[in-house]
C-alpha cells in the first residue's frame, strides 16, 4: 500500500462510517473537504477554488450532468458550485451559494438526509428547480468517496503526490499518555 493510500483511506473510511451512522453534517464536513484535500496534493501551485472546481470536474462532475436525447448538456451544479456550497457550508454554516463568487448554475443548495423506508435510503437526489439543486446526503459524499478513490488510484506512485500526502495527519489510534508520556 503507497504512503497515498495510507494517509487518504481513513479519510473515506471516515464518510462511509458517518453515513452509515447517519452522522450526515460530518459526512458533508468532509466530503466538501476532500477535493481540496485531493486537489492540494495534485496541483498545489493552482489557487484553492480553481484546483477544487477542476478535480471536482474531473472526479465526480458527471454525476451532476445529463445529456438529453437532443445531445443538449444539463448541467445541475458544477465544480464551482460544489466550492461555493464548501466555503458558505464551512465557512458559514450556510447552503445558499447566492453570494458566493464561484457559482455558476446553483443559487442554493437543499441538502437532505435520506429517509429510511422498509430498510433502505430513499429520498430526492440531483433534482435542480430554477436555480435549487436538491441532494441526498449519501449519495452526494458516496459520489465524493468514489471520486477520491477514482483519484488515489490514478496518483498512487507518483513521487510528487506521494511527498505531499505524506505530510497529511495520521491521527494516532494506538498510543496512551501517560504523564505527559506517549506509550505504544
Amino acid at each position: 500500500m503507497t504512503i497515498l493510500e495510507v494517509k487518504i483511506n481513513p479519510f473515506i473510511e471516515s464518510i462511509e462510517s458517518n453515513i452509515k451512522e447517519g452522522n450526515w453534517y460530518s459526512a458533508l464536513t468532509l466530503a466538501l473537504t476532500l477535493p481540496d484535500i485531493c486537489g492540494r496534493l495534485s496541483t498545489p501551485e493552482v489557487t484553492s477554488g480553481k484546483r477544487y472546481a477542476k478535480w471536482f470536474d474531473e472526479f465526480v462532475g458527471s454525476k451532476y450532468l445529463m445529456d438529453d436525447i437532443l445531445g443538449q448538456r444539463h448541467i445541475f451544479a458544477s465544480g464551482n458550485d460544489f466550492y461555493a456550497l464548501r466555503c458558505a457550508f464551512l465557512h458559514q454554516g450556510e447552503s445558499d451559494i447566492s453570494i458566493q463568487r464561484a457559482k455558476e448554475t446553483v443559487e442554493k443548495f437543499k441538502i437532505q438526509a435520506p429517509k429510511v423506508i422498509d430498510g433502505q435510503y430513499s429520498g430526492s437526489h440531483n433534482v435542480k428547480i430554477d436555480q435549487y439543486l436538491m441532494i441526498r446526503l449519501d449519495i452526494f459524499c458516496e459520489d465524493i468517496a468514489e471520486g477520491v478513490k477514482k483519484w488515489v488510484s490514478e496518483n498512487k506512485g507518483k513521487t510528487d503526490v506521494e511527498k505531499r500526502a505524506n505530510q497529511l495527519v495520521m491521527i494516532d489510534n494506538n498510543s496512551i499518555s501517560y504523564n505527559g508520556v506517549f506509550i505504544e
